[in-house]
Order: C-alpha cells, then sequence, then structure tokens
C-alpha cells in the first residue's frame, strides 16, 4: 500500500508514466517483480472501467423505459367507445400504473337541475361518468326525470360536457362491491383516472351525501392507489375522500340480497308490488287515463347509445315499451315513434316469452309439470 502511494504521488507530480519509460525502479525501492505486479493491477483497473455498468442494471433500466413506452402507446385513444376494448390495452393499462390525478365525485340527490348545474360549473367539470347502479336489466331509474341518463346526455351535450354511462354496481353483477372487483369494474376506473388525467373528471351518483351512496366504494378504489378523491358539497365546495374503514350495511349485505332475488325471480316466486287504495281510487285512474302518453323517439334512443353495451340495453328497452303499447293500446303510459321494423319483431318474441313464463307458472302453482305436453 505505501508502494502504491508513493507511485500515486510521482503520477500525480509527472514524475511517472503510464508505461514506466525512464523510471529508476531502485530510486523507489522497487523490484522488476514489484513492478510488474503493479502494473498488471493498474492493467485491471483499466479492464474493469473499460467494461462499463453491471449489464443487469442497464437491461433492467431498458425494460423500464420499453414498458414506459408500452403504457403511453396503450393510453392512445380518442375518447369514444372503451378504452380497454383491445388485449393489448388490458395488458399493458392498470390503474396502479396510471399517473396520479385529482377526481371529483358529485351526486345529485334531490337537487333542482339549474343548482345541479351550477355545482358542476363552480368546479370546471368538463367529463361526467355516470356510475350509478342499474337493474337487472340494465336500466337506470331516477326518482328524478331531469336525471334520467337520456336527459344527463342531453344536458351535457348543450353545455359542451363529455357524458358517459358506466355503471358500477349493477344487479347482473350482484352489487357495488362485487362488481368493482370484477374486469369491467376496474376498466372503468382506469377510464376515470384517464380522463381525469386530461380534463377535469367527476363520476355520478344518487346521493348528495358521499357516505350514503354506493360511490363511496369507486373513491376508496381510487384513493387506495394513490388517486385524490374530491367529493362536491351541494354549495359547490369540495371535501377530500377519507379513508373508509367499514362499508354501510347496505353495501356490505348487497351482493347477498341480489343473489337471493335472481334466484327468486328465476323461480318465478316475485310477486308485483301492491298498490295502494289512493293509486287504485277512480281519480288515480282518471287521472292516469287523462295523462297523454309519452312519445319516444326510437331513432333517438338508439343514436344516444355510447357504446356497443348501450346500445344493446337500449334495444331491449325499446322493445319491451313497444310490447307493452302493442299490450295495451290507447292505455299505454309510453309509445313508440320511428320504429324500426326488426324492434317490433324484438318485442313479439318477448311477448312470447312472457306468455310463456306466465304459463309455466300457472302449472306449477296448479301443480302440473310445466314441461308435459298439453
Amino acid at each position: 500500500e505505501e508502494l502504491a502511494r508513493r507511485l500515486q504521488d510521482m503520477e500525480a507530480s509527472g514524475g511517472l508514466t503510464s508505461d514506466f519509460d525512464g523510471m529508476n525502479l531502485e530510486s523507489v525501492g522497487m523490484s522488476d517483480e514489484d513492478a510488474a505486479a503493479l502494473l498488471a493491477a493498474q492493467l485491471e483497473e483499466l479492464d474493469a472501467g473499460a467494461a462499463g455498468p453491471d449489464p443487469s442494471v442497464i437491461a433492467a433500466q431498458f425494460a423500464e423505459y420499453e414498458s414506459q413506452l408500452n403504457r403511453d402507446d396503450a393510453e392512445q385513444w380518442n375518447g369514444h367507445g372503451d378504452l380497454m376494448h383491445s388485449p393489448f390495452k388490458r395488458e399493458q393499462l392498470s390503474l396502479e400504473t396510471m399517473d396520479k390525478t385529482t377526481i371529483y365525485s358529485v351526486g345529485h340527490g334531490d337537487l333542482l337541475e339549474k343548482d345541479f348545474w351550477e355545482v358542476l360549473q363552480c368546479n370546471s367539470i368538463r367529463t361526467l361518468y355516470d356510475i350509478r347502479p342499474t337493474d337487472y336489466r340494465g336500466e337506470l331509474y331516477s326518482r328524478h326525470q331531469r336525471f334520467s341518463v337520456a336527459a344527463l346526455r342531453m344536458q351535457c351535450r348543450t353545455r359542451g360536457i363529455f357524458y358517459k354511462s358506466m355503471p358500477i354496481g349493477r344487479e347482473s353483477a350482484y352489487g357495488t362491491l362485487a362488481h368493482i372487483k370484477s374486469d369491467e369494474g376496474q376498466h372503468t376506473l382506469i377510464e376515470l383516472a384517464w380522463q381525469a388525467k386530461r380534463k377535469r373528471t367527476a363520476f355520478l351518483g344518487r346521493e348528495e351525501n358521499w357516505r350514503d351512496d354506493p360511490r363511496q366504494v369507486v373513491a376508496e378504489e381510487l384513493r387506495k392507489v394513490g388517486h385524490t378523491v374530491l367529493h362536491v358539497r351541494s354549495d359547490g365546495g369540495t371535501e377530500p375522500h377519507e379513508e373508509v374503514t367499514q362499508y354501510p350495511d347496505f353495501l356490505v349485505r348487497e351482493e347477498e340480497r341480489l343473489r337471493l332475488l335472481e334466484k327468486q325471480r328465476q323461480a318465478g316466486e316475485l310477486s308485483r308490488p301492491t298498490k295502494s287504495r289512493l293509486d287504485r281510487s277512480s281519480e288515480a285512474v282518471a287521472l292516469s287515463l287523462a295523462r297523454p302518453a309519452e312519445e319516444i323517439d326510437a331513432m333517438d334512443e338508439m343514436r344516444g347509445a355510447a357504446n356497443q353495451k348501450e346500445l344493446v340495453i337500449a334495444q331491449r328497452k325499446l322493445a319491451r315499451y313497444q310490447r307493452k303499447a302493442d299490450e295495451y293500446g290507447a292505455m299505454a303510459k309510453k309509445v313508440l315513434t320511428s320504429v324500426p321494423q326488426w324492434i317490433h319483431q324484438d318485442a313479439r318474441e318477448q311477448a312470447e316469452w312472457v306468455a310463456a313464463k306466465k304459463k309455466e307458472k300457472e302449472d306449477r302453482d296448479a301443480g302440473r309439470d310445466p314441461h308435459s305436453a298439453g
């Protein structure tokens, strides 16, 4: 070590060259063997420096670069249809790897139409995802007509807001907690994060208070992976999402309730709700008959579908409206206009299916085999 330090000092002062030319080895007290060993050590040092960084480190860096490039390619989307439609996007994109963003949460509750849009305007919302749960037919019923899917889509269009219905918690998926764990639920969250990265985005629930609404599950899933969720209050202000340690009972027991409901529906054991005496009064009946039927343009309904799934739901709903219009005639509450021929055909097929199900139930109640001849 002492010899190496002396040689290093001499090299720094210019008294030692890398090839040892003109060196007086005796002046530094070094034998030929020591000089050869020192030269070999220096050559090893040079070789190690020329080898560069660890190849495994370089390989890991390139893998990370390639992964990032793939994610960037997967995020290429025009905002229409479904972001996660291709296997490549499903492979590359996940909620955890998406850039962390701020996403807004809002519930309409019983707000007036004007107040609701003022709340969104206060927070400069430009994209609205409707995640309200749907029934077993895939349809959403709002207690206020102004917040129906058709009304919201039209109102958003007039205000330059992008609207998309992507329900989380529909009956066929057995509620919010079960649905959010599915691929479809996760894909909806990824779309939300994608939209929020580019425009101010909010997801819509039924209740004004997020603690009383299933949308708290969506907010919690986003929070877990690092996204910021701000709940919009009815006064236009916001509050940050708080960690949910225990979901309310109506969410925890929802899957069990919906599975039981599905079994009862399949077995034909669901009874129709009984109308109250007030609803069956002569005044109520007369008022119902005097009210003109609601006209629905079938082509407008189908044009309003944002994707294939919404189109299928719209077609099924239109066929049901047509079936009921055929059944009730002038007493029908909803009538279709601009009806294509295949909607009439679907309505007839629905009527035949309903009649067969009713016949099966009658035979079962009477103790007969519903599948026997005659």
